[in-house]
């Protein structure tokens, strides 16, 4: 599987290539909206964003970035050696 990243000069990711698939590195608006608007992005690149976007919604809605033991969320800033 290939795996690559694309950064910004202060090293945080903007997008994500795995097998010739590039997407966003993460879902906030401000990252989706200039991948969106991206002279290079076409509509096989819409359509596999749309579908990831809709997993991760999926995810959201099972509580599955929460710790069911504790409540606290699996981006918190907070140590925890919990199972997401």
């Amino acid at each position: 599987m290939n795996h690559t990243l694309t950064v910004t000069e202060y090293g945080k990711p903007l997008t994500e290539t795995q097998d010739g698939i590039t997407m966003p590195a993460d879902y906030s608006f401000a990252t989706v909206n200039n991948y969106v608007h991206s002279m290079g992005t076409n509509y096989e690149d819409l359509q596999a964003l749309c579908l990831g976007m809709a997993t991760h919604i999926e995810k959201l809605m099972r509580g599955e970035f929460i710790c069911q033991r504790c409540g606290i969320r699996k981006d918190s800033n907070q140590l925890t050696a919990h199972e997401f």
